[in-house]
């Protein structure tokens, strides 16, 4: 198991490598945008199924989107939208993630589960946040350790940090829509067997974070 001082960040705790080695998948679908294409509708699924969704997924750009920047977060499983990055003007080639209003989202997730519970979470990615050990990091990690699955997108950039954080634990699904479908299905049947969670190994990382906050999140479009 990686160290989590080595690591960044949280990583799921040695106790629960049984169980997380069937709560933990990735997706990874080739083309841009796909991969939260496929989440989507699995999410859709999952809600008409009456499962209890926690996480966020990539909000679909809608006809008005403007800005190469412009990145949206849908948290489950019925909003608000959180914008988690700033565009740096006209004329700028560059983006800029909003780590106050990630922050800020996976604040009102992490509430949910712990307010809530949650029969599975499901994250757009595990991204440059989450591989410093930031972002929904800590999340998963406490998810899995309350026996709730984690499925999460993954690109080629991101998958080394992800194999550390994972420690040899985690299924990686095709991006097959039934694959993924009979995949969480069979995690939450089993998702409440075992013996009560254990902490992850690492403290919590500090959710105030900085820049917009709180502001960036807002209710569903009607």
């Amino acid at each position: 198991m990686t160290n989590a001082s080595e690591s960044g960040g949280c990583s799921p705790h040695a106790g629960q490598a049984q169980a997380a080695a069937t709560l933990l998948a990735t997706v990874s679908a080739p083309g841009r945008g796909a991969t939260d294409r496929v989440l989507a509708r699995v999410a859709d699924q999952m809600k008409h199924d009456g499962i209890r969704l926690l996480g966020a997924l990539r909000a679909a750009r809608g006809a008005g989107a403007t800005g190469h920047c412009d990145s949206d977060l849908t948290l489950l499983p019925d909003g608000p939208e959180a914008r988690i990055t700033q565009d740096l003007g006209a004329g700028s080639t560059a983006c800029r993630m909003d780590a106050g209003a990630l922050e800020a989202a996976v604040a009102i997730v992490t509430g949910r589960l712990a307010g809530e519970g949650a029969d599975l979470l499901m994250l757009n990615k595990f991204g440059l946040s989450e591989a410093e050990g930031r972002g929904f990091r800590a999340l998963m990690a406490e998810a899995l350790g309350r026996g709730v699955p984690v499925l999460v997108g993954l690109t080629p950039a991101h998958r080394a940090a992800f194999d550390r954080f994972a420690d040899g634990m985690a299924t990686a699904l095709p991006p097959d829509e039934a694959a993924i479908l009979a995949w969480c299905r069979a995690a939450v049947r089993g998702g409440d067997a075992g013996p009560a969670p254990s902490q992850p190994d690492a403290i919590l990382p500090d959710r105030t974070g900085s820049g917009s906050g709180a502001q960036a999140i807002r209710e569903p479009r009607s």
